[in-house]
């Protein structure tokens, strides 16, 4: 089964995809969001083109554990999207700090500020999905 994880943010969002054993995450290039329906409809043809069964989408908390608008918005993200891909099961994981360990992890390989920010995102999705694929 093919696992397909989103890390969804105001201005890109990180995609990750899963090989069929489940055993290794794969950046996907990062999408830069522009009207909501593009994004919905780029995401449905990737899922389709991959075969994925499974959605897992970050869900960021605040350190003590609560959501707050961000949240509210990777949960409304998810259902328009839910609704889209019928018989696509849909999980949300905790994002908390995946952003800065992909900070940290892009620093350390020696990228600029422009590779950073153009990377973030991907790289963000992949640990969304190794933090899945873990716990499974």
């Amino acid at each position: 089964m093919v696992i397909m994880a989103l890390d969804h943010g105001d201005r890109r969002i990180g995609v990750a995809v899963s090989d069929p054993s489940e055993s290794v995450a794969l950046g996907l290039p990062t999408m830069e969001t522009d009207e909501m329906e593009g994004e919905l409809h780029r995401i449905k043809e990737i899922a389709q083109q991959r075969g994925a069964t499974k959605i897992v989408v970050g869900l960021p908390r605040h350190m003590d554990g609560s959501e707050g608008q961000r949240a509210r918005k990777a949960r409304g993200f998810a259902k328009k999207l839910r609704r889209m891909l019928p018989g696509v099961e849909f999980e949300f994981v905790d994002e908390r700090l995946t952003s800065a360990r992909a900070k940290r992890a892009l620093s350390a390989e020696g990228a600029g500020t422009d590779m950073r920010r153009k990377n973030v995102d991907r790289m963000s999705a992949q640990f969304i999905l190794e933090r899945y694929l873990r716990k499974k």
